[in-house]
């Protein structure tokens, strides 16, 4: 069995590129989600009207030929 999660945020750091003694390139990011903050189902609102958003990070490890791409696509964005 094996989940598949898609998450959808905005990049923390510069990604972080090492080599494995055997050769594999591995590069960990952040990435920051965010989300409305509910109470009792309704979104909460700041004193000035604005929503309240619960932001969450997150390690992402990728390797291989995930690690190129990740790499090359945190550059560009």
């Amino acid at each position: 069995m094996q989940n598949i999660v898609i998450l959808a945020g905005n990049i923390g750091q510069k990604p972080e590129t090492r080599t494995t003694q055997g050769g594999t390139n591995i590069t960990n990011f952040s990435l920051a989600t965010s989300r409305r903050r509910l109470s009792e189902g309704r979104v909460l609102r700041d004193e000035n009207g604005y929503r309240v958003m619960d932001t969450e990070w997150h390690r992402i490890p990728a390797s291989m030929v995930s690690a190129r791409r990740s790499r090359s696509i945190a550059k560009r964005a």
